[in-house]
């Protein structure tokens, strides 16, 4: 039986393939996501850096993620201080972090 983390590991890795060329056009620039803590903004913030994750050979996007927790969860911002390459935003705070 797959899990919960086994299904989004799935459609990740198919939202990466299915938008490798877009992603690829996007390497070594920056994508801004607005509504990046609701439900649709906060996929396509996790496909974008599951793709810096499994292309490193290619420069990678920095995703910068905006805010304003009207109706999102600051929830997934806390997982994604630690991931490389995102600039999370909000009108209350902004962490920096760039791939090494």
């Amino acid at each position: 039986m797959k899990t919960a983390k086994d299904v989004i590991q799935q459609d990740l890795a198919y939202m990466s393939d299915s938008l490798m060329p877009e992603f690829l056009a996007m390497s070594g620039k920056r994508l801004l996501v607005t509504g990046g803590a609701g439900f649709l903004g906060h996929y396509f913030v996790q496909g974008a850096l599951y793709w810096n994750r499994v292309n490193r050979d290619h420069a990678p996007i920095t995703v910068v993620v905006y805010d304003s927790f009207e109706r999102g969860s600051r929830h997934g911002f806390r997982a994604w201080r630690e991931t490389p390459t995102c600039v999370l935003s909000s009108m209350i705070f902004v962490i920096r972090c760039r791939l090494t």
